[in-house]
């Protein structure tokens, strides 16, 4: 993967109280005012990683996305990248989620997680051509 090559992800955003959805959890319309974090702690992620250089997406639910070129991704989360089979991206470890210990410290109270949604599973494949 290329330095320069930019790249997206989810922020998942700790709910008021610290409470974090699990895997098995459903975050619907009826209980989204649970899941939505404090105005405080959006501002804070969103001014940290703006610092850092990315391009902050608007909160949506409880996540926000962010964009930057892989090498801000690797030096600010002190991992590597690689593409999957499929067209996504995974952390070094091979996982669609950064490891809790590489979340900067001063936001592990406020991130729930780090993630790379996987690429829709519809539609021409990476290397189709549309010529």
């Amino acid at each position: 993967m290329r330095p320069e090559e930019i790249v997206s992800a989810q922020v998942v955003l700790a709910a008021p109280g610290g409470a974090r959805p699990g895997p098995q959890t459903r975050i619907t319309s009826e209980n989204i005012h649970e899941w939505t974090p404090s105005a405080d702690n959006i501002r804070r992620v969103s001014d940290y990683l703006r610092g850092k250089g990315f391009q902050v997406g608007q909160l949506v639910g409880n996540s926000m996305s962010i964009t930057g070129p892989t090498a801000l991704f690797e030096s600010t989360f002190d991992t590597k990248l690689r593409k999957t089979r499929g067209g996504g991206l995974q952390f070094q470890d091979g996982g669609d989620e950064l490891a809790a210990e590489k979340i900067p410290a001063s936001l592990r109270d406020v991130i729930a997680s780090i993630t790379f949604p996987p690429p829709p599973d519809f539609g021409p494949s990476p290397a189709a051509s549309f010529a």
